[in-house]
């Protein structure tokens, strides 16, 4: 706690990432949220909301994606803005009408949302939806761009490259992953018929 005051009363960042300063007190934020969620995932409601399965991270693991994600935050908004691209308050409200199909009202929401993450509504819009939406349009701009699509394409011809040469899967995937099946190299876990797209399943 004594650290956590420092940190916030100096503004100091945990890390930096393509000169932008990443605040501690997000990191420390984002952290117990995700460890709320681990703990709301392994209880008898959140095994039965997921149909069993557990979430079993260690702690450093979780930290390891807390600053995967907040680092990714940063690149998906300084790439935003190379695409001039923002999000609107009429497109989260789209995600939250998807929270009121599911919860019914927006007490239940806070409650839900408290619950798994220990975040309510406002603070979950800021973390989670806004990054969500951002990163999603920049994904699409990046699709539609030619010369991204031939560096990333290039990017996987080499690693395909490795694994035909005999490299071993998992090392690769913790060496060039994007996702948090990285630190797992590339494990996905165990998932039910159905649970995925066709194409993937």
């Amino acid at each position: 706690s004594f650290t956590l005051g420092v940190a916030r009363f100096l503004n100091l960042p945990a890390f930096v990432v393509n000169g932008v300063g990443v605040r501690y007190t997000d990191y420390i934020s984002d952290l117990a949220a995700i460890t709320t969620f681990r703990t709301f995932s392994n209880s008898e409601e959140g095994l039965k909301a997921s149909g069993g399965q557990r979430v079993n991270l260690s702690d450093e693991e979780l930290s390891d994606q807390v600053l995967n994600r907040l680092a990714s935050n940063v690149i998906v908004a300084q790439a935003a803005k190379k695409f001039e691209l923002t999000v609107s308050d009429d497109e989260v409200a789209g995600l939250v009408s998807e929270l009121l199909k599911q919860f019914q009202t927006e007490v239940n929401v806070n409650s839900e949302l408290l619950k798994r993450y220990g975040w309510d509504l406002p603070a979950y819009k800021v973390k989670v939806m806004r990054p969500y939406l951002l990163q999603k349009k920049v994904g699409e701009a990046i699709a539609a761009d030619p010369a991204a699509r031939a560096k990333i394409r290039q990017s996987a011809d080499a690693v395909l490259k490795e694994l035909k040469d005999g490299a071993d899967f998992a090392t690769l995937a913790k060496k060039y992953g994007q996702d948090g099946t990285a630190e797992q190299g590339g494990e996905l876990g165990w998932f039910k018929r159905g649970d995925m797209v066709p194409q993937f399943e």
